[in-house]
């Protein structure tokens, strides 16, 4: 029953010693379901921990604010920025693709120099086109290519939507060798000239070669499979240090 504010006033003073057994046993539930949280922490934590070192590396709780990618410090997540979580990303799916003999594929090289230019010219690319848009571009726009009038597969951004534009005016309906096309044949969106811009690239360039290019996994993040079986691991040591208050003085400089 809800009872007004005037209401409430009046119960709590007609019977204090009712109101107040209701309110110990809500703390005291309170304090059982805090009590189970905590249980489940710690047996997240321990076995987290458990996971880490079955592969050697033990957590290091000076590691809490590094960034498992660039070393970076703070890194509020596992990740200092989304720019080097796509790193990690790429480096993971070109050393994939080396494996399983896919790097021959022509599709797949261009699918992977896509991917690669956005990452070493620092840019995150994310998709934001929705089932539910998508389909308002073939009701509006018809089921085929608007270039050579094959079945139409993807939507196309006239002008790149790195900048953002969803409206219909700027999707169009493709087939996917024309988008494929389309796009490697696209100048890059953003600013390859300036010496900052150049800089980037050359440190980037360095940092992924060497990353893909080593017999084994320079980090954690770089290998696929050790990455499935410990990143959710780290980001619960790392959850469970900071819950402790682990300061980001103390954490140790990049090596």
């Amino acid at each position: 029953m809800i009872r007004s504010a005037a209401a409430q006033v009046a119960y709590r003073a007609r019977y204090p010693d009712r109101v107040k057994e209701q309110q110990d046993r809500y703390n005291a539930d309170e304090r059982t379901k805090e009590k189970r949280r905590g249980y489940r922490r710690a047996a997240a934590l321990a076995s987290a921990k458990a996971v880490l070192g079955s592969v050697g590396a033990t957590p290091d709780p000076a590691d809490v604010w590094v960034c498992v990618s660039c070393g970076a410090i703070p890194a509020e997540r596992l990740f200092c920025t989304p720019l080097c979580a796509l790193t990690a990303e790429i480096v993971r799916y070109r050393r994939r693709i080396m494996r399983d003999g896919r790097i021959d594929d022509p599709e797949v090289q261009a699918a992977l120099e896509i991917r690669e230019a956005q990452v070493l010219w620092g840019h995150v690319y994310k998709r934001t086109l929705t089932p539910a848009r998508r389909d308002e571009v073939f009701a509006a726009k018809g089921n085929r290519c608007l270039e050579c009038g094959a079945p139409a597969t993807e939507i196309d951004h006239i002008v790149s939507n790195y900048f953002g534009d969803e409206s219909l005016d700027n999707l169009r309906p493709l087939c996917h060798e024309c988008h494929l096309a389309k796009t490697l044949a696209s100048p890059m969106p953003w600013d390859t000239t300036s010496p900052e811009a150049r800089a980037l690239h050359a440190s980037q360039l360095a940092d992924y070669t060497n990353r893909w290019q080593a017999p084994k996994p320079l980090r954690a993040c770089d290998d696929e499979v050790l990455w499935q079986k410990v990143g959710r691991a780290m980001w619960t040591v790392r959850a469970a240090a900071r819950l402790a208050e682990v300061p980001r003085s103390k954490a140790k400089a990049a090596s």
